[in-house]
């Protein structure tokens, strides 16, 4: 890719985690569902399909599929969550932990890495690979939640109740 679509990416992975996504905390649930709702769309924006929001019980999980390579293909399930912990102690962040910063080519705010940074990159890779050729020669499901860093109390209810979705 240019490094127009380079400087694009960045720009949508710092609006991602400038999105205070804390699940422990209740007075961040609707930032936890403006996560979801981030995230459907550019799921959405990127080629994969039957994109859905997913009521847990709980935090919400955002679910996508691209299911053409065939019944005789194999699946891979590609995981992540976009919750994050709580930023205290904050007087020891050098700047707002929702306001990204680049220091030396490095992008510094709560869930660059764990795990926004890490679940958005299969999301573009996805894109890159699906509008340049079209198809996957295995079939792929996105499966993102929004309770792991409080221990996924809803995931085993999700799981059981969606488990020919979720079927790898």
């Amino acid at each position: 890719y240019s490094s127009a679509a380079s400087d694009v990416y960045k720009r949508q992975l710092l609006d991602f985690i400038s999105i205070p996504s804390i699940a422990a905390l209740p007075e961040h649930s609707k930032d936890v569902q403006r996560a979801a709702a981030w995230l459907r769309a550019r799921m959405s924006e990127a080629g994969i399909e039957n994109v859905e929001v997913m009521d847990t019980g709980g935090q919400p999980a955002v679910y996508g599929d691209w299911m053409h390579a065939g019944n005789g293909k194999p699946t891979a399930l590609i995981y992540g969550h976009f919750d994050v912990q709580p930023v205290d102690p904050i007087e020891l962040w050098d700047n707002d932990p929702f306001t990204p910063t680049i220091k030396d080519e490095k992008i510094f705010a709560r869930g660059a890495s764990d795990d926004k940074g890490s679940m958005f990159i299969p999301i573009i890779v996805f894109e890159a690979i699906y509008k340049s050729s079209g198809s996957f020669p295995f079939n792929i499901k996105f499966h993102f939640e929004a309770e792991e860093e409080i221990a996924s109390p809803k995931k085993p209810q999700l799981v059981s109740k969606n488990a020919d979705k979720l079927k790898c």
